[in-house]
């Protein structure tokens, strides 16, 4: 029996537990921050060891947060040692298809919005790794996943029947070490396709466009654009939402989107295309374009007190993310910006006419770099505080009634809390302390 090991004891690291226990006398694992051995064998019921430097493996299992450059990858790899990530491993156990959606933003909300309109759940970098899911997908016809570049950069085997990059903007530059790096890890998502699948790409990024010139390839490409018509895929004209495949097919007017924005036409198209393509019914498309209740932490309207308006937007990792909800603005909006420093800028932001943008307030290890950011374009009033208490209490001294106080960081959240979730809930506590 193979001898494995799980590198990484996050939510990818128990779901790998989770499906393994039971098949095999003992499981070795390891990961940087402390935890119990005895415990994990415990939990899962199997015998769970502590991997000691230079034991034989077999196999090992890489969470998605482990970097390419981490001392012991780079030792198993000078060794010769097989290194799988968790995505390529959990699906191969898969009966049914594949479809992979990948791209720096908005590929929570055009997986989950897929998976809508299909009626099957969703795995992956959405939140739910797909390991922890396997047992429970033995039926399905369609396994529709996020992927992040993360998962990706030790992706070797993943084959997608349907896959889609939505677009490409910096972003983990800390941990790629270059966007060149960035890019390449994007494009395993369809390494492994033959001239059966058939690959979406957004062609109103240009990075993205760049990245697929003068690539051979044996799949079915597809587009979408919001920008213009294309020749197979899915675009936006005429106030309209449109597939273009045998014929050209009118789905809905943009009104009628259940989520309202650029961005969200964009997420739209690329949802409706694949859903179309893995067999979906148009009637069935429209319908769940128009009913589909967004993701928490995604321009999450939370509450309202004294006039102000709360939004969570704490999925908004990068600026290129947050953007969207300051273009789209109505009203006089207060943004709280601030988190982990991923080694990128954010004038691409605040060169931006914002017209509603009425004050920054910056938090935690980025604050400085926004700060400088927006005095460079003209923001006037800017604020520099500690942490997102500190910056909720100065947005909500600052409002008058209409105004919109949007936590949209622009940062990945790493320097004060595990991940985008835990900050959204811990602004949606703020907004609840002041409705008792």
């Amino acid at each position: 029996m193979k001898k494995i090991l799980i590198f990484g004891l996050g939510r990818s690291g128990h779901g790998l537990l989770d499906y393994l226990a039971g098949d095999y006398d003992e499981i070795l694992v390891t990961d940087d921050a402390p935890f119990d051995a005895d415990k994990l064998s415990d939990a899962y019921n199997t015998k769970i060891s502590a991997y000691t430097d230079g034991e034989s493996v077999d196999l090992v299992l890489l969470s998605p947060g482990i970097s390419p450059s981490h001392p012991k990858v780079l030792k198993w790899l000078e060794e010769g040692v097989p290194l799988q990530s968790e995505i390529d491993f959990a699906a191969e156990q898969l009966p049914g298809a594949v479809m992979a959606i990948s791209g720096t933003n908005g590929k929570s909300t055009t997986t989950a919005w897929c998976a809508h309109i299909l009626g099957v759940p969703a795995a992956g970098n959405i939140g739910i790794p797909l390991s922890a899911t396997l047992r429970e997908r033995a039926l399905l016809q369609w396994n529709i996943l996020e992927v992040s570049s993360f998962q990706l950069a030790f992706s070797r085997a993943l084959h997608p029947k349907l896959a889609a990059i939505l677009n490409i903007t910096q972003d983990h530059l800390d941990w790629h070490g270059s966007l060149d790096a960035y890019i390449e890890a994007k494009s395993r998502l369809f390494a492994s396709m033959d001239e059966s699948d058939s690959l979406l790409i957004g062609v109103d990024s240009p990075l993205l466009q760049k990245m697929m010139e003068g690539r051979k390839h044996p799949f079915v490409l597809r587009e979408f654009s919001v920008q213009r018509e294309v020749e197979k895929g899915a675009f936006y004209k005429d106030g309209g939402l449109w597939l273009r495949e045998e014929k050209d097919i009118f789905l809905l007017d943009s009104e009628e989107l259940s989520l309202q924005g650029d961005h969200n036409i964009a997420n739209a198209l690329a949802a409706a295309s694949l859903a179309y393509c893995a067999g979906a019914k148009v009637g069935n498309i429209r319908r769940a374009l128009k009913d589909f209740p967004g993701l928490r932490h995604r321009y999450e309207i939370v509450a309202s007190s004294d006039g102000v308006r709360f939004i969570n937007d704490s999925k908004a990792t990068n600026p290129e993310s947050t953007l969207p909800a300051l273009k789209s603005a109505k009203v006089p909006t207060i943004v709280l910006m601030g988190g982990y420093d991923k080694g990128i800028g954010y004038d691409i932001l605040f060169a931006q006419e914002l017209p509603h943008l009425k004050a920054v307030v910056c938090y935690g290890s980025t604050a400085a770099i926004v700060a400088e950011s927006a005095k460079k374009y003209g923001v006037e009033r800017i604020y520099r505080v500690r942490d997102l208490e500190e910056a909720f209490d100065k947005a909500f001294q600052i409002s008058a009634p209409g105004d919109d106080i949007l936590l949209s960081p622009a940062s990945a959240s790493w320097d004060a809390y595990s991940n985008f979730e835990e900050r959204g809930d811990h602004f949606r506590e703020l907004v609840g302390r002041l409705n008792p």
